[in-house]
């Protein structure tokens, strides 16, 4: 998969202390020996992706804003634990796509980030989360279907009309 040289003993003692921080969002380390196993508690619920063909098109919008939310969410709890720590440490999960997070309730905006071996301490890699642009992206898909049903309900006045 990725490189897990990053899964040692430290790694585990700030993954602990982000858990402790924010338990509601972020999966408990239940076993850890590093380089052979890492086991965290199961969590259950659907990802983003299924919650998009569970729910109905009108609401589509609205659960748009609340996984947005969810997003901002994450990105501030793991700034402000990054405050925490030295200088050099900087905690961000570097696969965050809609595949790693499950939604446990999302009108209560009740979730958890999971593939937590894809946390890290470190400045390697800032940039936008692959979720944010997933939302990016449902957003424009649901702007163009919008759209085009405009223009039809405008192709179909003006037969109309005529």
């Amino acid at each position: 998969k990725h490189h897990r040289h990053h899964l040692n003993e430290e790694w585990a003692m700030l993954y602990d202390g982000l858990y402790n921080k924010f338990p509601d969002i972020t999966p408990e380390l239940i076993d850890f020996v590093p380089g052979k196993k890492i086991v965290m508690e199961a969590v259950e619920g659907l990802t983003p992706q299924q919650i998009k063909y569970e729910r109905s098109s009108e609401t589509i919008l609205n659960d748009l804003k609340k996984l947005l939310s969810i997003s901002q969410k994450i990105t501030s709890a793991f700034a402000e634990y990054s405050l925490d720590l030295k200088d050099t440490y900087y905690c961000y999960h570097y696969d965050l796509n809609p595949g790693n997070l499950i939604i446990q309730d999302l009108d209560k905006l009740k979730f958890k980030f999971i593939d937590i071996d894809s946390i890290r301490f470190d400045y390697a890699f800032m940039r936008q989360s692959l979720f944010d642009t997933w939302i990016a992206d449902m957003y424009s898909e649901y702007r163009c279907m919008k759209l085009a049903e405009g223009q039809a309900w405008d192709t179909f006045f003006t037969a109309v009309r005529n």
